[in-house]
């Protein structure tokens, strides 16, 4: 499966779906929010009142997924043990956008 789907991009194989598919879900929850209202990302975080939901919604999937016994995977270059781990997360959404 994966040598077809690299045809059309970048293919990690990965041991945990489940826990790779709630940080997906994580990624989704902290620059999701600013489409409900049509803003851009960059225009949503630039609301401090946005600014806040949007980390208080990522804090939150994260505290899910941790009492589901999902582990924090280091996507997109993320350290496991950051403890400022939603705010380094949105930065980096913040610079790939």
């Amino acid at each position: 499966m994966a040598e077809l789907l690299r045809f059309s991009g970048a293919v990690d194989i990965v041991n945990n779906i489940l826990a790779t598919k709630w940080m997906k879900l994580l990624s989704n929850a902290t620059t999701g929010l600013h489409s409900y209202i049509g803003l851009s990302i960059h225009e949503a975080a630039a609301v401090p009142e946005m600014l806040a939901l949007m980390v208080h919604a990522a804090q939150e999937e994260l505290d899910v997924g941790a009492s589901l016994g999902h582990p924090v995977l280091p996507i997109f270059g993320l350290k496991t043990d950051d403890n400022r781990l939603v705010d380094t997360l949105l930065d980096i959404l913040l610079s790939g956008f």
